[in-house]
């Protein structure tokens, strides 16, 4: 082998090495930009005050758009679409803890109109899970829109029909809309379900409710 041809192949394997080396680190940068964990963590721990929560909510609303951007250019669909949801199951988790964050501090904000959105692309996203037809629901509730809440409750408790915060929830929008029996019904079917821990949370709303359904006058026939 020549030393021009030496030099040739050497120059070949250092070009190599440094385009795999850039590839590496523009995936590797994108992996670590795709990545909420740090925002679901702050989230976990708890929103105490409202500085928290705008923190939250501002850092989570600079992230998001920017994944949503490298993921459309890569040309995969992000729901809602005709085709429903076409991303894999990795995305799919990852903007489920980038937007599930970013309701979480909407909440605590009281920014229930964008909470309403924020949950509403998580139920887009997987709607299979039952919890977040709840959440969506709690939301819908906040703004008044109380037929949208109980569909979304309803659906909540059919994915996960033993699971006692969806009746909890049901309960919760039922009350909101002035339906104190049949909220007090699924007070009762949360009690049913309910830890230990939890039972006599929920006894405690069910006495309450049952106080306030005694204290309405019934109705009497014309003298």
């Amino acid at each position: 082998m020549t030393p021009k041809l030496k030099l040739l192949l050497i120059g070949i394997l250092f070009a190599l090495s440094a385009l795999v080396y850039l590839v590496l680190s523009f995936w590797g940068g994108a992996a670590a930009n795709r990545d909420f964990e740090p925002l679901v963590k702050r989230a976990k721990a708890g929103l105490e005050n409202t500085s928290q929560a705008q923190a939250l909510c501002q850092d989570a609303a600079k992230k998001l758009p920017k994944v949503l951007s490298e993921i459309e250019a890569s040309g995969e669909k992000i729901p809602p679409n005709p085709s429903g949801n076409t991303l894999d199951e990795k995305t799919t988790t990852m903007l489920k803890s980038g937007y599930k964050a970013l309701a979480q501090c909407q909440m605590k904000l009281k920014q229930f109109e964008a909470a309403v959105s924020s949950y509403q692309t998580l139920v887009d996203l997987d709607p299979q899970e039952g919890y977040r037809h709840g959440d969506l629901a709690s939301a819908l509730s906040k703004i008044n829109r109380h037929n949208e809440a109980m569909r979304s409750a309803l659906l909540a408790i059919q994915l996960n029909p033993n699971v006692w915060q969806a009746h909890r929830t049901y309960g919760q929008v039922l009350e909101a809309a002035g339906q104190t029996p049949a909220a007090l019904n699924a007070y009762q079917q949360a009690a049913n379900y309910a830890p230990p821990n939890e039972k006599e949370n929920a006894n405690k709303v069910i006495s309450r409710l049952k106080e306030s359904l005694s204290a309405i006058p019934t109705k009497t026939g014309a003298p």
